[in-house]
Protein backbone atom coordinates (compact mmCIF):
# COMPACT_ATOMS: atom_id res chain seq x y z
CA UNK A 1 0.00 0.00 0.00
CA UNK A 2 1.50 3.43 -1.04
CA UNK A 3 2.12 5.75 1.21
CA UNK A 4 -0.97 8.30 1.87
CA UNK A 5 -0.14 11.73 0.56
CA UNK A 6 0.49 14.39 3.06
CA UNK A 7 -1.48 17.43 3.81
CA UNK A 8 -0.57 20.82 3.79
CA UNK A 9 -0.51 20.75 7.11
CA UNK A 10 1.18 17.69 7.52
CA UNK A 11 4.02 19.18 5.24
CA UNK A 12 4.23 22.11 7.42
CA UNK A 13 4.31 20.31 10.65
CA UNK A 14 7.21 18.47 9.43
CA UNK A 15 9.12 21.07 8.23
CA UNK A 16 8.38 22.72 11.65
CA UNK A 17 10.07 19.37 13.41
CA UNK A 18 13.12 19.45 11.15
CA UNK A 19 13.80 23.20 11.96
CA UNK A 20 13.13 22.17 15.70
CA UNK A 21 16.28 19.39 15.89
CA UNK A 22 18.40 21.64 13.88
CA UNK A 23 18.12 23.91 16.63
CA UNK A 24 17.88 21.37 19.33
CA UNK A 25 21.36 20.14 17.74
CA UNK A 26 22.77 23.87 17.84
CA UNK A 27 21.63 24.50 21.55
CA UNK A 28 23.12 21.19 22.48
CA UNK A 29 26.43 22.37 21.14
CA UNK A 30 26.04 25.07 22.85
CA UNK A 31 25.38 23.63 26.18
CA UNK A 32 28.34 21.56 25.33
CA UNK A 33 30.41 24.16 25.14
CA UNK A 34 28.75 25.87 28.75
CA UNK A 35 29.29 22.56 30.56
CA UNK A 36 32.80 22.94 29.13
CA UNK A 37 33.83 26.26 30.50
CA UNK A 38 32.02 25.58 34.02
CA UNK A 39 33.94 22.06 35.12
CA UNK A 40 37.08 23.63 33.07
CA UNK A 41 37.04 26.57 35.74
CA UNK A 42 35.63 24.35 38.75
CA UNK A 43 38.69 22.20 38.31
CA UNK A 44 41.65 25.05 38.03
CA UNK A 45 42.85 24.75 41.61
CA UNK A 46 42.92 28.36 43.54
CA UNK A 47 45.68 29.16 46.16
CA UNK A 48 44.64 27.49 49.00
CA UNK A 49 43.87 24.30 47.82
CA UNK A 50 47.61 24.11 46.32
CA UNK A 51 48.68 22.91 49.32
CA UNK A 52 46.42 19.44 48.81
CA UNK A 53 47.97 16.89 46.67
CA UNK A 54 44.50 15.25 45.74
CA UNK A 55 43.94 18.53 43.45
CA UNK A 56 45.28 16.77 40.59
CA UNK A 57 43.66 13.50 40.99
CA UNK A 58 40.24 15.31 41.70
CA UNK A 59 41.00 17.36 37.96
CA UNK A 60 41.70 14.14 36.17
CA UNK A 61 38.74 12.54 37.21
CA UNK A 62 36.04 15.63 36.73
CA UNK A 63 38.21 15.88 33.36
CA UNK A 64 37.27 11.87 32.26
CA UNK A 65 33.63 12.89 33.57
CA UNK A 66 33.22 16.23 31.42
CA UNK A 67 34.50 13.80 28.54
CA UNK A 68 31.88 11.38 28.81
CA UNK A 69 29.36 14.41 29.10
CA UNK A 70 30.60 15.37 26.14
CA UNK A 71 30.25 12.33 24.43
CA UNK A 72 27.13 11.41 25.22
CA UNK A 73 25.92 15.46 24.15
CA UNK A 74 27.50 14.69 20.76
CA UNK A 75 25.69 11.35 20.48
CA UNK A 76 22.67 13.31 21.87
CA UNK A 77 23.34 15.32 18.51
CA UNK A 78 23.93 12.12 16.49
CA UNK A 79 20.00 10.56 17.37
CA UNK A 80 18.67 14.03 16.76
CA UNK A 81 19.88 13.71 13.04
CA UNK A 82 18.77 10.21 12.79
CA UNK A 83 15.20 12.16 13.18
CA UNK A 84 15.90 15.03 10.86
CA UNK A 85 16.91 12.08 8.09
CA UNK A 86 13.66 10.03 9.01
CA UNK A 87 11.67 13.05 8.69
CA UNK A 88 13.47 14.46 5.31
CA UNK A 89 13.51 10.94 3.50
CA UNK A 90 9.87 11.32 3.90
CA UNK A 91 9.79 14.26 1.90
CA UNK A 92 12.31 13.09 -0.61
CA UNK A 93 10.04 9.70 -0.67
CA UNK A 94 6.35 11.88 -1.05
CA UNK A 95 8.29 14.42 -3.55
CA UNK A 96 6.81 17.19 -1.10
CA UNK A 97 9.90 19.13 -0.75
CA UNK A 98 11.97 19.59 -4.01
CA UNK A 99 14.48 21.36 -1.47
CA UNK A 100 15.18 17.82 0.11
CA UNK A 101 15.38 16.59 -3.00
CA UNK A 102 17.78 18.91 -4.32
CA UNK A 103 19.47 19.30 -0.69
CA UNK A 104 20.02 15.05 -1.00
CA UNK A 105 21.30 15.40 -4.76
CA UNK A 106 23.93 17.66 -3.74
CA UNK A 107 25.44 16.49 -0.53
CA UNK A 108 25.64 13.21 -2.35
CA UNK A 109 27.36 14.79 -4.97
CA UNK A 110 29.82 17.54 -3.30
CA UNK A 111 31.12 17.60 -0.48
CA UNK A 112 30.15 20.01 1.93
CA UNK A 113 30.42 21.54 5.21
CA UNK A 114 26.91 21.15 6.71
CA UNK A 115 26.11 21.26 10.75
CA UNK A 116 26.91 17.46 11.30
CA UNK A 117 30.78 18.04 10.95
CA UNK A 118 30.84 21.73 12.64
CA UNK A 119 29.39 20.28 15.69
CA UNK A 120 31.50 17.43 15.48
CA UNK A 121 34.58 19.72 15.12
CA UNK A 122 33.51 21.54 18.05
CA UNK A 123 32.75 18.50 20.03
CA UNK A 124 36.58 17.21 19.17
CA UNK A 125 38.06 20.46 20.26
CA UNK A 126 36.28 20.27 23.39
CA UNK A 127 37.23 16.43 24.32
CA UNK A 128 40.89 17.40 23.15
CA UNK A 129 41.01 20.08 25.48
CA UNK A 130 39.59 18.86 28.59
CA UNK A 131 41.65 16.13 28.39
CA UNK A 132 45.22 18.20 28.15
CA UNK A 133 43.68 20.75 30.83
CA UNK A 134 45.08 18.18 33.88
CA UNK A 135 48.28 18.19 32.10
CA UNK A 136 47.99 21.95 31.53
CA UNK A 137 47.38 22.30 35.47
CA UNK A 138 50.43 20.18 36.83
CA UNK A 139 52.67 21.92 34.97
CA UNK A 140 51.62 25.11 35.44
CA UNK A 141 51.63 24.69 39.37
CA UNK A 142 53.58 21.86 39.79
CA UNK A 143 52.06 19.56 40.36
CA UNK A 144 53.12 15.65 40.40
CA UNK A 145 50.40 12.88 39.34
CA UNK A 146 50.69 9.04 38.56
CA UNK A 147 51.47 7.98 35.38
CA UNK A 148 48.58 5.51 34.77
CA UNK A 149 46.59 8.89 34.72
CA UNK A 150 48.33 9.97 31.73
CA UNK A 151 47.37 6.43 30.06
CA UNK A 152 43.70 6.71 30.77
CA UNK A 153 43.59 10.40 29.21
CA UNK A 154 45.47 8.77 26.33
CA UNK A 155 43.33 5.77 25.77
CA UNK A 156 39.98 7.98 26.40
CA UNK A 157 41.21 10.84 24.44
CA UNK A 158 41.92 8.23 21.30
CA UNK A 159 38.29 6.22 21.33
CA UNK A 160 36.52 9.57 21.68
CA UNK A 161 38.42 10.88 19.26
CA UNK A 162 38.56 7.81 16.64
CA UNK A 163 34.67 7.61 17.59
CA UNK A 164 33.61 11.47 16.99
CA UNK A 165 35.69 11.46 13.85
CA UNK A 166 34.12 8.06 12.48
CA UNK A 167 30.62 9.38 13.59
CA UNK A 168 30.73 12.88 12.48
CA UNK A 169 32.92 12.59 9.29
CA UNK A 170 32.48 8.81 7.79
CA UNK A 171 29.32 8.96 8.41
CA UNK A 172 29.63 5.74 10.86
CA UNK A 173 25.72 4.87 11.97
CA UNK A 174 24.60 7.05 9.54
CA UNK A 175 20.66 5.95 8.83
CA UNK A 176 19.61 7.99 6.44
CA UNK A 177 20.06 4.97 2.93
CA UNK A 178 18.07 2.87 5.60
CA UNK A 179 15.32 5.26 5.69
CA UNK A 180 15.11 5.91 2.53
CA UNK A 181 14.36 2.19 1.79
CA UNK A 182 11.93 1.99 4.34
CA UNK A 183 9.97 4.39 3.08
CA UNK A 184 10.64 3.21 -0.67
CA UNK A 185 9.61 -0.08 0.84
CA UNK A 186 6.23 1.43 2.32
CA UNK A 187 5.54 3.81 -0.97
CA UNK A 188 5.34 0.28 -2.60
Amino acid sequence: MPLSNPTQEDERKIHSEINQIVNQRITITTLAVTIFGVVIAWVIPSKNELDKIDIIEFTFFATYLLVVILFFLFLLTHHLTYMLRLLTSYLIETKKSYWEIDWDLYRNKFKYWGYTKPIAVIFLLLGFISLLTPFFISSVFDLQFECYFGFISAFLGIVYIVIVVGMGFCKWFAKETKFRKRWEELNK
